[in-house]
């Protein structure tokens, strides 16, 4: 019976180990995701300033900073389209890598508790059930 209560006890830690690390890969994975958005978004930003300082040069200057607002909302509507592309890519890579989401994280969490709580029910019962009882308890402890 210890046997059987332990390689349980062991699941439940590799259980809990998973979560923990799925959680830190997560994470990880959210700063990388956000540290490359800041990336795409200044070098957007520098070829945005490039364009313009190349227009301002031009004979047709005047023209073009009458245009440049429309190029300026362009430019916005390109980094916005850059950053949904890449959040769009971030999750597609998430679920190619088959990482819960935050819910199911919660719900496996609020399972492992449940079965940890069964299994002291069960350990309760079985030491007061007989003198073997106390012996398994204190080899899982």
């Amino acid at each position: 019976m210890a046997q059987t209560q332990n390689a349980f006890e062991e699941g439940l830690d590799r259980i809990e180990h998973t979560v923990r690390s799925l959680e830190q890969d997560w994470k990880r994975l959210q700063r990388n995701a956000e540290k490359r958005r800041r990336e795409l978004e200044k070098r957007a930003e520098r070829r945005v300033r490039r364009i313009q300082n190349e227009l301002s040069k031009t004979p047709l200057a005047k023209q073009l900073r009458k245009r440049s607002k429309a190029w300026e909302k362009r430019a916005e509507s390109l980094r916005r389209d850059v950053e949904k592309a890449f959040d769009n890519q971030v999750e597609a890579l998430l679920g190619s890598l088959h990482i819960a989401p935050r819910s199911e994280v919660a719900r496996l969490e609020r399972k492992v508790n449940q079965l940890h709580r069964k299994v002291k029910e069960l350990e309760k019962a079985q030491g007061t059930s007989g003198g073997k009882g106390g012996a398994s308890r204190a080899a899982v402890a």
